[in-house]
């Protein structure tokens, strides 16, 4: 007996062999791209072979870099083009104190020989880097003089962080002195033979997804906590800074008296109690004190914060009274963490307003609210939730106008006497 192939067998088959195809167009695409890739990645390696050629070729006392410790003409960044490719060129050249001679102090000369680092980035078709590393000695390698920086930079349990950016700047300086070093395993990076300077050497510890430290000059903070360095010829000046991975707080503003409603765009005070030293009256200075505002949903996520034990406070001027808070203040973020927090609002005079379809009762969501006091020269505007509600709060008592609009809706108007905790519910005709 003939058997057919039925409408669904065919439907299927094709759908099979369309797979197959896409697999394979997708294959083909990636392995264009690993191919790329490797050849992006070949070129860099010839850029970084090149590059450390040249600088061997230099006199041992040319091999610096523009604003780096040893200083010299080479420019610690720069961009090259091959075969239509960018690729970032990062050179980095630092004295080197040999353990075998001593280290600073007892080794007034710690500058014994110089080690190059180059890197070289890129991003298409996917990021990577090839990095090469070599060490020079000079014939006048131990003249050089100076002190040394020992930098620790540590996470908040006294564990050193790897690959931290620890940048070093001194503008006082002739040459001026703006270089970047990364830690080692130790979370330790020890630069040697620089110049002796009186509190001018900054110093910005940070890494990637990291919070950051630093030190501050005086004319910024009258006290800091960590001044400027301060280097001396033949000695060691040791330096801690403390970072650790960033963490996120989600706060949302809400009624007090009814926590499910959220109060939108609510300006508020978040503060941490770290500080980085005191003003001139002695008065603490926050590392971390900013003003924000929730969105039209009464949310905002903070995020890169800092691990640290925040306040969250309203300015007394806006009428509005933060009641409570939910967790209880203050609020403890440790790093790598995340938080949500909730602050209960409420004021003397405030407006919640429903917006419901006059046919059917159903809430109206995405509605524009506009609240209007002409006397006063209020006017806000606010859209309803998925409840259709939404709240307007700080008010002072008296007349508004009620504006309430919507694409499917006719513009609805209607004045208000607010006085105290005022309610109501607007009834919008469809289109």
């Amino acid at each position: 007996m003939n058997q057919g192939v039925s409408l669904i067998e065919v439907i299927v088959a094709v759908f099979l062999i369309t797979l197959i195809f896409v697999g394979i167009l997708g294959g083909y695409a990636l392995l264009i791209k690993l191919i790329s890739f490797y050849s992006a990645k070949s070129i860099a390696l010839t850029i970084a072979q090149e590059k450390l050629e040249a600088i061997k070729s230099l006199n041992y006392q040319e091999i610096g870099t523009i604003g780096g410790i040893p200083s010299g003409n080479i420019p610690p960044e720069e961009e090259i083009v091959r075969n239509n490719l960018k690729f970032k060129v990062e050179t980095s050249v630092s004295y080197v104190d040999d353990p075998a001679d001593q280290l600073a102090p007892q080794d007034p000369q710690p500058g014994d020989y110089k080690r190059i680092r180059i890197k070289v980035s890129f991003q298409n078709p996917f990021p990577g880097q090839v990095s090469l590393e070599t060490y020079i000695s000079g014939p006048n390698a131990e003249e050089i003089s100076g002190g040394t920086l020992k930098i620790k930079v540590i996470n908040f349990e006294g564990v050193g962080v790897f690959g931290a950016k620890v940048e070093l700047k001194n503008p006082t300086l002739s040459p001026s002195i703006d270089s970047t070093y990364y830690t080692d395993q130790n979370g330790e990076v020890l630069i040697s033979a620089l110049p002796e300077a009186i509190e001018s050497y900054k110093v910005i510890v940070s890494k990637e997804g990291y919070s950051s430290d630093r030190t501050y000059g005086r004319d910024g903070v009258a006290n800091p906590l960590k001044p400027h360095l301060t280097v001396l010829t033949g000695k060691v000046t040791e330096a801690s800074f403390a970072i650790d991975k960033v963490s996120s707080l989600k706060v949302s503003s809400v009624l007090a008296s009814n926590p499910e409603t959220k109060v939108p765009y609510l300006t508020f005070n978040l503060r941490g109690e770290k500080i980085i030293g005191t003003d001139s009256l002695g008065q603490p200075i926050y590392k971390y004190q900013n003003q924000l505002t929730t969105s039209e949903n009464g949310e905002i996520l903070i995020s890169n914060l800092e691990g640290d034990i925040y306040h969250l406070s309203l300015d007394p001027d806006t009428g509005i009274t933060l009641e409570d808070t939910s967790p209880p203040q203050p609020i403890t973020l440790p790093p790598n963490s995340y938080k949500e927090v909730k602050l209960l609002v409420s004021s003397a005079n405030y407006l919640w307003v429903k917006a419901i379809d006059a046919s059917t009762s159903e809430p109206i969501f995405g509605a524009q609210v506009k609240l209007e006091n002409q006397e006063t020269g209020y006017q806000q505007i606010q859209p309803t939730d998925s409840k259709g509600e939404t709240v307007f709060l700080g008010l002072e008592s008296g007349t508004y106008t009620l504006e309430i609009s919507h694409p499917s809706y006719q513009t609805f108007t209607q004045s208000l006497n607010i006085s105290g905790a005022t309610s109501y519910e607007a009834k919008l005709n469809p289109r």
